[in-house]
């Protein structure tokens, strides 16, 4: 709802529980990094817990893959850009990503 009012996009991270990739992508890549302001100056960050599929339609943003990272359009909720999968969440494909809007 926040992100459709201020009309700016999600950034939506899929977890898994007892994920060890999952806490450490949260740790190193989500943690103190120079695009960390611009992420909450322009977008809506939310973390999805895969389990707690009350809390948040887990259907909207599928997937099998531990952690997952979407951005997606609030207002029609579709995907502005691929998703990145495990691994490739990473500073440097963060850093990539903003360079090149």
């Amino acid at each position: 709802q926040q992100a459709h009012q201020e009309h700016k996009p999600l950034l939506v991270l899929v977890v898994k529980d007892d994920t060890p990739l999952c806490n450490k992508i949260i740790q190193t890549t989500f943690m103190n990094q120079p695009y960390i302001d611009r992420i909450n100056s322009e977008m809506i960050a939310v973390i999805v817990n895969y389990e707690e599929r009350l809390s948040y339609p887990i259907e909207l943003y599928y997937t099998t893959h531990f952690p997952t990272l979407f951005w997606v359009d609030s207002a029609n909720e579709t995907f502005l850009y691929p998703p990145l999968y495990e691994r490739n969440i990473s500073v440097e494909s963060l850093v990539i990503f903003f360079k090149s809007l």
